[in-house]
């Protein structure tokens, strides 16, 4: 992949998720920094939000540290906000909220028709966005109609850097489960890889890992490298699935584990195991709003592609959609 290629490429897979929801890149953190003081939970009354609060308050409650040490959350136990009336009849409560909130880290649930309106509200009162995604589910028709392509779970995240990734905390909880999915990540900066805490390890357990060859090779940079990790799926029909080229020089870098690792990796608290996607979604997002991370990669982009041996629709119900957002004021 030559230099213009590349770029071009990572420019439509962030700008996509901007385009998409009427986001302004500007509107990311560029350096998170250090954690805030104080963490919050704001709910913008759609259907999903009891679901993403039971995984909100999971993660909360106890985040998972490397050897399994349980901590509690710093500042005590978080706030939670509802606006009763959805975002456009609660604005002004919400400017309110994120004005006053000072050194808050928020994590939200909205519909995708707010998402745009919150982001703008974000930036013109001084926040920060540190991660923005954006989550879908299938009805089960298309599956049934035998469109194997299609995920029943999708999941879009732009993020202000590896630092804020929820993807591998989602992929681990999921794999498990007995769904098709799809998690895209993009990386808006990627810090120089540091010991431990940036590096490529052994994937996430149930996948095996590729990486794009020479895709940061003009630059000499890991760091604008591409990542794909595929469960039950091939290589090919994991890039189609994503519009993505598996005719690129995609090279292997950790090899699949056993699915029953993967379910004790979740258990022990490295995502959200046998439980609802939305509610796997809030667990993800807030473990990743606390600072845990499962997996950093040094790369610009990467999924997950997981398609399931159960076949399609065995837990299908109606169509949602919502975006999820980590937020510092």
């Amino acid at each position: 992949m030559d230099m213009y290629r590349r770029n071009l490429m990572k420019g439509v897979l962030t700008s996509g998720t901007f385009l998409a929801l009427g986001i302004p890149p500007g509107a990311f953190a560029g350096d998170p920094g250090e954690r805030a003081e104080r963490f919050g939970l704001l709910l913008g009354n759609t259907r999903t939000d009891a679901e993403f609060a039971a995984g909100f308050r999971m993660a909360a409650q106890y985040v998972a540290r490397g050897s399994g040490e349980i901590v509690a959350v710093k500042g005590g136990a978080p706030e939670v906000v509802k606006l009763k009336g959805g975002l456009l009849r609660d604005y002004e409560m919400a400017a309110r909220l994120l004005e006053k909130s000072r050194n808050t880290r928020w994590v939200a649930i909205m519909d995708e028709g707010s998402a745009a309106v919150l982001t703008e509200l974000v930036r013109s009162t001084g926040g920060r966005l540190l991660l923005l995604g954006s989550h879908a589910s299938s009805d089960g028709a298309s599956m049934r109609n035998g469109s194997s392509g299609v995920s029943e779970f999708r999941h879009v995240w732009a993020a202000a850097s590896p630092a804020q990734s929820a993807g591998s905390i989602l992929a681990s909880s999921l794999v498990a489960d007995e769904s098709s999915f799809s998690i895209v990540e993009n990386f808006l900066s990627t810090p120089a890889p540091s010991g431990a805490a940036m590096t490529a390890s052994n994937g996430v357990p149930g996948f095996v890992g590729y990486r794009l060859e020479n895709a940061g090779a003009v630059s000499g940079s890991e760091a604008d490298a591409f990542h794909l990790h595929c469960s039950g799926v091939s290589l090919s029909d994991g890039c189609a699935s994503l519009g993505w080229n598996p005719a690129d020089a995609w090279r292997p870098v950790s090899q699949r584990e056993p699915a029953q690792e993967a379910a004790a990796f979740a258990a022990q608290g490295k995502g959200q195991p046998r439980s609802g996607w939305v509610e796997s979604v809030g667990y993800a997002v807030t473990a990743a709003a606390l600072g845990e991370n499962v997996i950093q990669e040094p790369c610009c982009s990467r999924a997950f592609v997981h398609r399931s041996a159960m076949g399609p629709g065995k837990r299908m119900g109606v169509a949602e959609q919502f975006a999820s957002f980590v937020i510092d004021t």
